[in-house]
């Protein structure tokens, strides 16, 4: 059986938010495409079985991503990016990377946002900072 994940993601809960998290993740967040990622996983399951007898061992799942990744950049197919999404999962749920771990970072660690002409983007809220530590915070203190 495949190596699982020794982090527990799931554990995180979102703290309180002045705009609410339910309005922000109406803007912010794709149900679309999670349906999608959930409908492409069992499809998945019937034509290749458990993931846990074939992660990491047999398949590569970061190899497959970036295939998909390809496909998506010459195609514009956005399918591919679904397939993209549940490989990152499948990554994440049974790492191959080495050093796989789950540690929350600060913007100061983040390489920031490309922007349209190829620069750089970083964190333009300094309060959200503040909120994101807050969250950090919080979860550390397992609330």
């Amino acid at each position: 059986m495949g190596k699982r994940a020794d982090y527990d993601a799931q554990t995180y809960k979102p703290a309180a938010h002045p705009e609410g998290v339910r309005a922000i993740l109406a803007h912010s967040f794709s149900e679309r495409f999670a349906d999608g990622m959930r409908a492409r996983m069992v499809v998945s399951h019937h034509k290749y079985g458990h993931l846990a007898d074939a992660y990491p061992e047999k398949i590569d799942s970061l190899r497959c991503l970036r295939e998909r990744l390809a496909r998506y950049e010459e195609t514009g197919n956005a399918e591919w990016l679904i397939d993209t999404a549940n490989f990152a999962m499948i990554e994440f749920m049974h790492p191959s990377h080495p050093l796989a771990h789950f540690r929350p970072t600060d913007s100061d660690e983040s390489p920031g946002l490309v922007t349209q002409d190829g620069g750089r983007q970083h964190g333009a809220h300094k309060a959200e900072d503040q909120a994101v530590r807050s969250l950090r915070a919080r979860y550390a203190r397992g609330e």
